[in-house]
């Protein structure tokens, strides 16, 4: 893609998790270097987190969805659908192009088929 016309007909999206209770692994921090640096454990059981998803391009974006529990295949697609299929063409034109990372959820042949029988 070189033109700015073909940038404006791209989505992306992308899901974000929050830990409540802080994040994961070991805090660092800046230190004087004359003192011993120390490490904090950050997490701790049972503190939960949120996941929210966005899809954003030239022309838009969708609501911010607050995603429930652990998502699988299916409920990513169902999240498509009302999410994202109702508007593509509004915000990326009738030719638009969906761009979205490698994360579990995207890449089972469920998901493919459903892009290739649906968006494409």
């Amino acid at each position: 893609m070189s033109s700015t016309t073909e940038w404006t007909s791209v989505i992306f999206s992308d899901e974000k998790r929050f830990n409540l209770d802080g994040p994961d692994g070991f805090q660092y921090y800046w230190h004087c270097l004359k003192q011993k640096e120390q490490y904090y454990s950050s997490r701790q059981q049972g503190g939960g987190s949120l996941m929210v998803w966005l899809a954003v391009c030239f022309g838009g974006r969708s609501s911010l969805v607050f995603i429930k529990g652990r998502q699988n295949h299916k409920d990513y697609i169902q999240q498509l659908e009302t999410e994202l299929l109702p508007y593509g063409s509004d915000w990326g034109g009738e030719n638009w192009i969906y761009q979205q990372d490698g994360a579990s959820i995207h890449t089972p042949q469920r998901v493919e088929h459903y892009f290739h029988q649906t968006i494409f």
